[in-house]
């Protein structure tokens, strides 16, 4: 795998910041995702109960766990949860707090898990993206970009003027939260709004 210095830097970063542990406790996973999505204005995609769910049967059949990073204050940084079959090893969910990014954690523990994954002789997957830092991540450490189609047929125009309309919001709704912070970071002082 060749990935790039950028990625390399963050992750030598990571290692000196950072401790890898593993065995999270599902449920302070959970709370690390949930982080995630609710700094994005989001909410968790999955309730605790199917996570919970999940996690019980991967553990049970020995096809998974998580891994996470904490700094030197014990505060968890990053967290990953993978699982894997015969052939390949799955990023399948991961999470941490946004006002710790710079510890490089998530670069620290996607090298631990690649490592591991090398010692199972298993495939690694990214399990892909299409959030653009995200995918951008994913490349710096040398990831196969694999499109994919969603296809399907509408008969109903109402359905999809209606999804085209929540995409409108979604988009518009992301630009006024990024305008607001904006003006929030120009009336603290520590920035300035950019023209």
């Amino acid at each position: 795998m060749s990935f790039t210095e950028e990625k390399r830097n963050k992750i030598k970063k990571g290692y000196s910041l950072c401790e890898i542990k593993e065995k999270l406790d599902p449920d302070l996973f959970y709370d690390q995702v949930e982080k995630t999505y609710s700094k994005q204005g989001l909410v968790c995609p999955f309730s605790r109960t199917l996570w919970l769910r999940l996690y019980e049967e991967v553990i049970n059949h020995n096809s998974g766990k998580i891994i996470y990073a904490v700094n030197q204050s014990k505060e968890i940084v990053s967290t990953v949860f993978l699982v894997w079959d015969e052939e390949r090893m799955y990023q399948l969910i991961s999470g941490g707090d946004a006002g710790l990014q710079h510890y490089e954690g998530k670069s620290a523990l996607v090298w631990y898990a690649i490592q591991r994954c090398a010692k199972k002789d298993l495939t690694y997957d990214f399990e892909g993206s299409v959030i653009k830092h995200i995918s951008k991540s994913n490349r710096l450490f040398g990831a196969e970009l694999v499109p994919y189609f969603r296809i399907r047929k509408v008969f109903n125009a109402e359905i999809i003027r209606q999804e085209s309309e929540d995409k409108i919001m979604k988009i518009e709704n992301r630009k006024r939260g990024e305008e607001k912070r904006n003006l929030l970071l120009t009336s603290t002082g520590r920035v300035e709004a950019a023209a």
